[in-house]
């Protein structure tokens, strides 16, 4: 899986690199110790933003967020550049490569759902060897794509900034050129822990898989609230054999009762 992503700083282009290469690579260079999980915590809702945006007469900023092209198929570039790309997505990068450009950009301070939710101890017990290497490989390639994301949320940041001062039509114009990067790299981290999600359900009672359902995802993967909900919907299972109405079963006299009583009366 390789994701390039272009930057634009004046007159300079930058270019970055986001490669994930097998899992099999993946666990010969880092093996397959689960211990590397990190933990992060929701995001704030976008409402305060909106509000800040309509008191300074700039409402209508986010909705060009919102927006996405229809077109197929883009403008030719140089043809170094072409073949610069062809190469990194046929062959990928080394390992050296790829590590320094993740630790060149780290995880935006202010927005740690960008690190990849981790997996709940009670369903990791659950799981055998093989299904927790490919779930670590899957997590290993959204730390590379929030990578990513944080180096265009810089620019992104900056435009955004300038967008609420100007309110000119070329600077929303290019505030919707750097946002939709990060939608589109953003949707995919999120499928991915949609995707780690599906992965560990055959692992899973069935009885279960409906509580899971309605667990979010959080600096968990399953949720911070998935123990609560699964004791409280154990807990109403138990009450509600209590309070269930007892079908009485009928009793039937044996032949030698049913004489004895008949003759009692």
């Amino acid at each position: 899986m390789v994701l390039i992503i272009f930057l634009l700083a004046g007159s300079r282009v930058i270019i970055i690199f986001i490669i994930g290469s097998s899992e099999n690579d993946y666990n010969k260079e880092t093996g397959t110790d689960s211990d590397s999980d990190a933990s992060i915590n929701l995001v704030a809702s976008t409402l305060s933003v909106q509000d800040d945006l309509a008191s300074d007469g700039a409402q209508n900023i986010l909705s060009l967020l919102s927006t996405q092209s229809s077109a197929t198929k883009g403008p030719e570039i140089h043809a170094d550049v072409a073949a610069l790309l062809s190469g990194f997505l046929l062959k990928g990068i080394d390992k050296e490569s790829r590590n320094n450009a993740i630790d060149s950009y780290p995880v935006i301070a202010n927005c740690p759902t960008l690190l990849p939710p981790d997996m709940n101890p009670e369903i990791k017990s659950c799981l055998d060897t093989n299904a927790l290497k490919q779930d670590i490989f899957l997590k290993k390639l959204q730390s590379q794509l929030a990578a990513g994301i944080s180096a265009i949320a810089i620019p992104l940041n900056e435009q955004y900034k300038i967008t609420k001062e100007s309110l000119t039509e070329e600077s929303r114009m290019e505030l919707e050129k750097k946002c939709d990067p990060a939608k589109i790299f953003s949707d995919v981290f999120h499928a991915l822990s949609l995707h780690r999600r599906h992965s560990i359900l055959p692992f899973l009672d069935s009885g279960v898989k409906k509580i899971l359902d309605a667990c979010p995802i959080d600096d968990f993967l399953f949720g911070r609230s998935f123990p609560d909900q699964l004791k409280s919907s154990n807990e109403a299972q138990r009450l509600g054999s209590t309070i269930k109405k007892k079908d009485k079963t009928p009793q039937y006299l044996t032949s030698k009762a049913l004489i004895t009583l008949i003759l009692l009366n």
